[in-house]
């Protein structure tokens, strides 16, 4: 019978702050789906400390290292996108991620260890590659979140306009010269979900004014066709970017109440 080996993903953020433990450490592991295992703990200390994230599938031969790997990426991208809907902050780090032109946060793997020990079993070897090595990154939680972000990410995966939502919304936190692009986004799929503004109003309870600001703030500034960072674009200042986010992100959280 052959060996299992797991290929493990970890992602450490900290120092984080966990408003619901109170001081208390915890450990919580829950199946994902495609035979991935993952993991959360936090230490019980008083105040911050390092939240540790961790993804791990089996493989038995080499041909299967691929696809594993590739398996455990869609995963923690997924979790990445409904994170700051499920108790934490921005799983991420935006400066790094915008120079490495990065969608996930950043993590260490064994991945080419667990390659090089499967090939040196039967004989042969692998040539190294850069591995990806975890950077860290202050954030507040309000509790664990692991639970909950597995539950959206089922939930995602039977409502595409959810999914959408998600992306969209990660995109225009993470990637600060196209916000504009990805925000209009967030509202066509609304639209697009409802059939009409009315019904999305209605549905959703968004007020007139607040739908209207929000379009007519993108639109004012012509944000939506071309690319252009906020620091290069004088016409609008951070306070209103920030409420953009704001509001959309209200949106998504009244489109899981209500629908």
């Amino acid at each position: 019978m052959s060996e299992i080996h797991k290929i493990i993903f970890k992602v450490q953020q900290g120092p984080v702050r966990i408003l619901s433990l109170d001081g208390r450490g915890t450990c919580n592991e829950f199946e994902y789906g495609n035979e991935i295992v993952i993991r959360e703990e936090f230490p019980g200390v008083e105040g911050s400390a390092f939240y540790f994230l961790t993804l791990e599938r089996p493989v038995t031969d080499a041909d299967e290292i691929s696809s594993s790997d590739e398996k455990l990426r869609g995963a923690l991208q997924r979790l990445t996108e409904v994170w700051e809907f499920a108790g934490g902050s921005l799983l991420g780090n935006p400066q790094r991620q915008r120079l490495l032109s990065a969608t996930l946060p950043p993590f260490e793997t064994n991945t080419e260890e667990v390659e090089r020990n499967i090939l040196a079993a039967e004989g042969l070897k692998k040539v190294s590659r850069t591995a990806t090595v975890p950077i860290a990154w202050s954030a507040t939680y309000n509790r664990m979140p692991l639970e909950t972000a597995i539950k959206l990410c089922r939930r995602a995966d039977k409502d595409q306009h959810l999914r959408r939502l998600f992306q969209y919304y990660h995109w225009a936190r993470i990637w600060e010269e196209r916000w504009f692009v990805d925000l209009y986004k967030v509202r066509d799929v609304l639209k697009r979900k409802f059939g009409n503004v009315n019904k999305v109003r209605d549905d959703l309870g968004i007020s007139y004014w607040q739908w209207r600001k929000f379009g007519k703030t993108l639109n004012n500034y012509d944000l939506r066709h071309a690319i252009s960072t906020p620091d290069g674009n004088e016409s609008i200042s951070k306070a209103e970017i920030d409420a953009c986010r704001k509001t959309a992100r209200q949106w998504i959280e009244l489109y899981l109440e209500r629908v």
